[in-house]
């Protein structure tokens, strides 16, 4: 049978005031514990003691620990110390190499560039082909009359 457990109205080791989320099986058991004085919430189950605790300045579970050392934002615990991520207005701070987003939309198009400067003179093209043979011409017109009169020719048989 499925319960919630609230402390102190429910039966469990636990002596703070704490909920008990229990499954169908005994394993199956998820419980939140509020220390008091300092404000710290703790999640643990039937397998392990610490899954994951929330205080005032750290939240840590298992494999990351996260915290506010010095000054407002979120530190990571990282193998160099606590190194700052977010700053105390919410914007990332922390390393920049590998970090990746969704695909932006497409932007607005650009407005018209200026008309570029006039290019050099290209190069003298290579002579064409000849060309085909034209047509034959008119005929001309009649030359001008001699200037030299032939000799008068001999006279001629009389007739019978």
């Amino acid at each position: 049978m499925s319960d919630i457990i609230i402390y102190p109205s429910g039966t469990t080791t636990e002596t703070r005031p704490h909920i008990v989320f229990e499954g169908a099986q005994s394993t199956d058991r998820l419980q939140l514990v509020v220390n008091g004085l300092s404000a710290q919430v703790i999640f643990s189950s039937s397998t392990s003691s610490n899954i994951l605790e929330i205080n005032p300045t750290t939240v840590s579970g298992q494999g990351i620990d996260v915290n506010a050392p010095s000054g407002s934002g979120i530190y990571v615990n990282t193998p160099s110390g606590y190194q700052k991520f977010i700053d105390d207005t919410g914007v990332w701070v922390g390393p920049q190499a590998n970090i990746q987003g969704y695909q932006g939309s497409q932007g607005a198009v650009g407005f018209q560039g200026a008309q570029g400067a006039k290019g050099p003179t290209g190069n003298q093209g290579a002579t064409g082909s000849q060309g085909p043979q034209g047509n034959t011409g008119a005929q001309g017109s009649q030359g001008a009359q001699g200037a030299n009169t032939g000799a008068q020719g001999s006279q001629g048989p009389t007739g019978a």
